[in-house]
């Protein structure tokens, strides 16, 4: 059975990934609302920030129950309508405790459709067309947390409350996504019809065990890959200001060049996937290993937002071709294979900070710039092992 589709779907569907991008849109808000509760302490002003992705995680594993029970599309909507709801919710209320709680359910509004999101995309569209929305859906995110920064700060001169109104442009991509959007509860356990673009020798994998071990193989990858990329984006303002060619408001600067690689590696991922094929992901990791050591040995500015922008540009390649990699198999729950690689790369991000503390107790690193080498390496030995069990698995398919 055919899904028909609006031709504005795309773009909707697209605006809709952008929400994932803007939970951390308000960040910069942090110090004037610890003004405005002085009874409560810094810390815990500061979970605003982060509390919404420990609460995305718990989401994206409740996703697939909660869509079995009211279908996808209908969770979908439960998912943006609480991200509308609860992103303004801190515009009209002066409790600190409601404004947390919004923020929470912020990132598990998130949590609910972001995974379905994956999965519409993988079942509505084919070949190129399907490649290029995984791409794109990550390069958007970047885009999305971009404006609602950039919003967010100008309605700050009118006050941090007034600034939290920038999510009000959610509730316009709720009713696009109601109207433009088909709901493919019907389809969701319809098998893949086209060829893969990235499988090992051109047909689908269905050995349960080659399917599992792929699983394991992949999620700890992107965990890995994730975590390390996460060190960049917290170490990367301090770095700038210890080697002395940066500031605070180069940081900033910097940030913006990740997303706008991001934004980058997104489009052009489909053209990536098609040259590159399974070794799209090992370029990635050389990709990200290379911005490592990048910024571990910038003299300038010019250096670290390069860095910055190459950083952006791999995690964008590499998170898509997971995603992309669910295809390849014959999944009797694909819901749950989008799940299992997005908690994965969240939780990759929420524990950066301990792997951080982790490196910086071995023996070998000294000094901040060591601790980007140390990622380097790992990620360049990860990229050798992976290429090596690529190979050996092309052999044995081919025996």
């Amino acid at each position: 059975m055919i899904v028909k589709k609006p031709k504005i779907t795309p773009f909707v569907m697209l605006l809709t990934a952008s929400i994932a991008g803007m939970a951390a849109a308000i960040n910069g808000n942090i110090p004037a609302i610890s003004k405005a509760f002085p009874q409560i302490h810094l810390s815990s002003v500061e979970l605003l920030s982060t509390i919404p992705s420990f609460f995305l995680i718990f989401a994206t594993i409740c996703t697939g129950l909660i869509a079995k029970k009211i279908g996808i599309k209908t969770t979908m909507l439960l998912g943006i309508a609480i991200d509308a709801f609860c992103g303004v919710l801190p515009a009209i209320t002066h409790n600190f405790y409601i404004i947390l709680t919004a923020r929470a359910l912020f990132g598990f509004g998130t949590g609910l459709f972001y995974p379905l999101l994956i999965l519409m995309i993988n079942d509505l569209y084919r070949g190129t067309g399907r490649v290029k929305l995984l791409g794109l859906q990550g390069g958007v995110q970047g885009l999305g947390g971009i404006v609602l920064t950039a919003l967010s700060g100008q309605l700050l001169f009118l006050g941090w409350q007034v600034s939290f109104w920038a999510y009000a442009c959610i509730f316009p991509i709720l009713v696009l996504f109601y109207l433009f959007v088909p709901d493919i509860s019907a389809q969701e356990n319809t098998p893949s019809i086209d060829l893969p673009q990235s499988s090992l020798n051109g047909a689908v994998f269905s050995s349960k065990k080659f399917i599992r071990n792929r699983l394991i193989i992949f999620t700890a990858t992107l965990f890995i890959a994730a975590n390390l990329f996460m060190i960049l984006g917290i170490k990367i303002t301090a770095i700038m200001k210890l080697n002395g060619y940066g500031a605070d408001k180069d940081g900033s600067i910097a940030i913006i060049f990740i997303c706008i690689g991001s934004l980058a590696g997104g489009a052009s991922f489909s053209l990536i996937l098609k040259h590159f094929k399974t070794f799209t992901l090992i370029l990635g990791l050389i990709l990200l290993s290379a911005a490592m050591l990048l910024i571990g040995s910038a003299e300038n500015i010019y250096t670290a937002a390069f860095a910055a922008a190459l950083a952006g540009f791999s995690t964008k390649v590499i998170l898509p071709y997971f995603l992309n990699e669910l295809n390849n198999y014959r999944f009797d729950n694909k819901i749950l294979g989008a799940t299992i690689f997005l908690t994965a790369y969240n939780m990759g991000l929420a524990l950066s900070p301990f792997t951080s503390m982790l490196i910086e107790y071995l023996p070998c690193v000294n000094t901040l710039g060591h601790i980007f080498y140390v990622n380097s390496l790992i990620l360049i030995f990860l990229a050798s092992v992976l290429f090596l069990y690529f190979i050996f698995s092309r052999q044995k398919k081919a025996i």
